[in-house]
């Protein structure tokens, strides 16, 4: 089974190195100011043609995009910046919310690197987060960065994610991923001045890092080598209906003082519950926070 995998990520990582797209040579400007979106889905739509292939966001630039989706074999390879459009025209919804800026939906092997930026410059969606009737949300829940889907696959490192609207990372019904060598940051919800509102870094299944689940089980997830400074720290919830099992966090630094309200807690309320069990707290955990270091809550 080992050698098995081992074989076909070499074959993912060969056919990519082999096939490059750049988004410049598909009429984007990579200006920061123009709207490259059409761009951006053009090299997506070539490398999906091709079976998947390396799809380039040149160093230097800066790529102006509203959302669009990744398919099967593709690396997206963000030397440069990404730049989230503020304007909901360029994202298609769903019954409650807008698509995620990057969307992988029924797709294999996915990766993000390059050692760039995906700005989602989410202040001004930030401002609807308790009214969804303001714009640009417009009746529907904000955009998340990164959203896979039934996806088998998944590579994250070498990148940053920075003011996602909402979740950075959401996760949901994924197998074989690996995120490292990442940075998320966004101000911290009771910034004074420009508070962001559940901008979680990473979903696996609300909150800095998490591990939840709506109706299917979340299991078999480490979290390792991180550093966290404001936010709600490491949670278990709050959706647990499908059940959380095997997680483990270990070796991590929580240095939010204040900032940061608890340490690794289980979280909840009626009608989110289900089974949560077998987690695991290992080797070289700091915790400095405001609140207990250890927590279970569950709301009404």
């Amino acid at each position: 089974m080992f050698s098995f995998k081992f074989i076909a990520y070499l074959f993912v990582i060969h056919l990519a190195l082999g096939q490059n797209y750049r988004v410049l040579d598909f009429g984007a400007k990579g200006d920061g100011t123009t709207d490259d979106t059409k761009a951006v889905r053009a090299a997506l739509v070539a490398a999906n043609k091709t079976n998947g292939g390396r799809v380039v966001f040149d160093s230097g630039s800066t790529f102006l995009t509203g959302a669009f989706n990744v398919t099967s074999n593709v690396i997206l390879d963000i030397r440069g910046k990404i730049l989230a459009s503020t304007n909901n025209a360029n994202y298609a919804w769903t019954s409650s919310a807008w698509q995620p800026l990057i969307y992988a939906v029924n797709v294999q092997n996915i990766t993000i690197t390059g050692g760039g930026v995906i700005d989602g410059q989410g202040s001004i969606w930030w401002k609807c987060a308790k009214d969804t009737s303001l714009a640009p949300c417009s009746n529907k829940q904000r955009p998340m960065l990164f959203n896979p889907n039934q996806v088998t696959g998944i590579v994250i490192n070498n990148v940053a994610f920075k003011d996602s609207p909402m979740f950075n990372i959401g996760l949901s019904g994924v197998k074989n991923v690996h995120i490292y060598n990442i940075s998320i940051t966004a101000p911290a919800s009771g910034d004074p001045v420009n508070p962001s509102h559940n901008t979680d870094g990473i979903d696996a299944g609300d909150v800095t890092v998490m591990a939840s689940s709506s109706y299917r089980l979340a299991e078999n997830i480490t979290f390792r080598n991180l550093t966290i400074g404001n936010g709600h720290g490491l949670a278990i919830g709050s959706y647990t209906l499908g059940g959380v099992r095997n997680v483990t966090f270990q070796d991590i630094v929580i240095n939010g003082g204040d900032r940061l309200d608890t340490g690794p807690n289980i979280i909840s309320q009626p009608g989110r519950g289900g089974i949560a069990h077998n987690f695991k707290l290992n080797q070289h955990l700091y915790f400095k926070t405001g609140f207990p270091d250890i927590e279970i809550r569950i709301f009404n």
